[in-house]
């Protein structure tokens, strides 16, 4: 449902509207003699102080939401959140976010969100959607890097979801974005859309559990081994967009109309020198996988998929308050993979200048850097909030394999980005990227890799 989750982001928008934040603090009263101190004045823009007030058990966050999205188009609605930290720390414990947003396609949608942070290293969300119109979502998703205190890592994902904002073009590098117009075999003079090109809408409506543990190689290892099994029950409808094709008009026969059920067995080796895996500012991760899914076991496709992913993070000043990130991922599918879940390019966690699921094929290379720019830090009820600058570059491409990879295919991306960091664990962020097919915009949490 992409249903806004956007917690953090709230603060990126507040702070970035002035460094006044920085005044947020009083300063201390004037003393003449014996005369009493005056009543101390604020410098902090009256809405600031409207956006952002200190609580007893932490901090609420009133929010004007003003979202754009590739495929969903424009978003506006308001945000309360309440965040509360942890008895006698500065670390956050919970944090509540209800909301309301309205978008012309899919109209009002109320949405629940719940996070819980029991460990620096462990979170527990649950979110709650429901519109009146196609799209709807329940979720329960609870990570935790050292389960039980012991060097045991497990990822748990229970969701129900309905997202009637997807967009599919084909499958290639190449896929326009526009319906092609051709002339038809049996009358030449009558011009007809070809099936299988071009752009249209669907709605993705899906079951998903998602299991994972990990252990390392050996105690104290930087080398992880973990398993995995991902289960789905999958099937489209035509989207609500309009003035888009419908998706089985224009590719009859490429999605199923009934629930189709797909079990994935996986196994992956990480090398993890970062210092957090949310919040990182320094350190190397390194990821190897391999899953299948075979007929007949819990599934009705029968295809292979592997990949690596290497991100490097450097700081090159010595406060590091400035560090440049690095990723190179590379994906492959083999078998008969339904499109669904063949590798894909574009949207916030791959190529941030086209929607999700831009270009689709069996196979995606993608380059992206970043420049991280410690700009100012301020407490915020307690909870000391780092606000960073972060211009980015990348480039991506798909291909059915990696011999039929031609650079004409690439897509440049440059884009420029703000980042809220209330460490060690939320990062609310906005992204700018422009392509080949114009600017797109993308607010959401976590850093894009």
């Amino acid at each position: 449902m992409n249903p806004l989750t956007r917690l953090s982001a709230a603060l990126l928008c507040g702070a970035f509207l002035s460094p006044c934040l920085l005044a947020a603090e009083p300063a201390p009263a004037a003393q003449t003699g014996t005369a009493k101190a005056e009543e101390p004045e604020t410098t902090t823009p009256w809405y600031l102080r409207w956006m952002i007030q200190d609580t007893k058990a932490g901090m609420l966050v009133k929010i004007p939401i003003i979202d754009s999205d590739p495929n969903r188009g424009t978003t506006v609605g308001f945000m309360p959140i309440w965040i509360n930290k942890k008895a006698g720390t500065d670390k956050i414990q919970t944090m509540h976010a209800p909301s309301i947003t309205y978008n012309k396609v899919f109209g009002p949608v109320p949405t629940y969100r719940f996070y819980y942070y029991p460990t620096e290293v462990s979170t527990l969300h649950i979110r709650l959607a429901e519109s009146l119109q196609i799209e709807r979502e329940a979720l329960i998703m609870y990570e935790d890097e050292r389960l039980f205190g012991k060097e045991l890592r497990f990822f748990g994902k229970l969701q129900y979801n309905i997202d009637g904002g997807r967009r599919f073009f084909g499958i290639g590098p190449d896929t326009p974005k526009k319906r092609v117009e051709v002339l038809t075999p049996n009358a030449p003079y009558d011009l007809t859309y070809r099936p299988g090109t071009g752009e249209s809408n669907y709605a993705e409506d899906y079951i998903l559990v998602n299991l994972s543990a990990g252990v390392p190689i050996r105690s104290g290892s930087k080398w992880w081994a973990h398993g995995y099994n991902y289960y789905t029950s999958w099937k489209t409808w035509n989207g609500k967009v309009p003035n888009l094709p419908a998706f089985f008009d224009t590719y009859p026969g490429w999605g199923p109309k009934y629930r189709q059920q797909t079990e994935i067995l996986g196994a992956k080796l990480e090398y993890d020198t970062r210092d957090h895996s949310v919040t990182p500012s320094h350190g190397e991760y390194l990821k190897f996988y391999a899953e299948t899914s075979a007929k007949g076991f819990l599934s009705v496709h029968d295809f292979q998929r592997y990949g690596v992913d290497a991100r490097i993070l450097y700081p090159y000043d010595p406060d590091g308050k400035r560090l440049i990130a690095f990723q190179a991922k590379f994906d492959q599918a083999l078998g008969n993979p339904p499109f669904w879940f063949q590798p894909g390019l574009g949207g916030k966690w791959s190529l941030r200048a086209y929607g999700e699921g831009r270009y689709i094929e069996r196979g995606t290379m993608v380059f992206n850097v970043e420049h991280r720019i410690n700009l100012w830090s301020v407490q915020l009820a307690g909870v000391e909030t780092i606000f960073e600058l972060t211009p980015f570059a990348g480039t991506g491409t798909v291909f059915h394999g990696p011999e039929r990879m031609a650079a004409k295919y690439f897509r440049p991306v440059f884009g420029l980005g703000g980042r809220a960091v209330a460490k060690p664990q939320v990062v609310g962020c906005v992204d700018f990227g422009y392509g080949q097919e114009g600017l797109a915009a993308f607010v959401d949490i976590n850093y894009a890799f």
